[in-house]
């Protein structure tokens, strides 16, 4: 079993995505365990359509908040954790909040409490990117797990990812 699916074993929704790299597991794990996500052209339009307002507002934005590796997104302070490593195989990262909002608005959970948390009015979500081997390569995999504590947070956090989702799909047109 990954261990993704002990963090989040019922989602709503559920996206796989899976690439063959010629390149030995080791490598590929820290490749892809330190790969920067800001260099994606839809995780760039997100994060800047995110920070949009206060850029407006005159606010200097840190350039590490420009990254968006796994450690720039468990750093305290950003509402997501790490909820489990397994060196060389597979990082789960996690995060309970209003995602629907501008300003998200985080609850404190400790990872621990993360699979059981279920106080109405939140959206969950984790991540995961694994590696394995495969031929003489590897698949690096990342996987994302959503879902909600209720309906009503559901809906809310379904039409929030449609919204995010069309402006990923609409930058990766050429």
């Amino acid at each position: 079993m990954r261990a993704i699916q002990s963090f989040l074993p019922n989602p709503r929704h559920t996206e796989i995505h899976r690439i063959y790299v010629q390149s030995k597991p080791e490598t590929a794990w820290q490749t892809a365990r330190h790969f920067d996500a800001a260099e994606i052209p839809w995780v760039k339009l997100l994060f800047d359509i995110r920070t949009l307002p206060d850029k407006l507002a005159g606010k200097p934005i840190a350039l590490e908040e420009i990254s968006v590796g796994v450690d720039q997104v468990v750093r305290s302070g950003t509402g997501f954790m790490l909820l489990e490593e397994i060196p060389g195989k597979e990082v789960v990262v996690g995060s309970v909040g209003q995602f629907w909002h501008l300003h998200i608005p985080f609850a404190e959970v400790a990872p621990e409490d993360f699979a059981q948390f279920d106080q109405p009015g939140w959206g969950k979500l984790a991540w995961a990117i694994s590696v394995e081997p495969y031929r003489d390569g590897s698949t690096i995999s990342l996987e994302l797990r959503t879902t909600a504590t209720d309906q009503r947070s559901w809906e809310k956090l379904n039409n929030y990812y449609r919204i995010i989702g069309m402006g990923r799909t609409l930058s990766a047109v050429p």
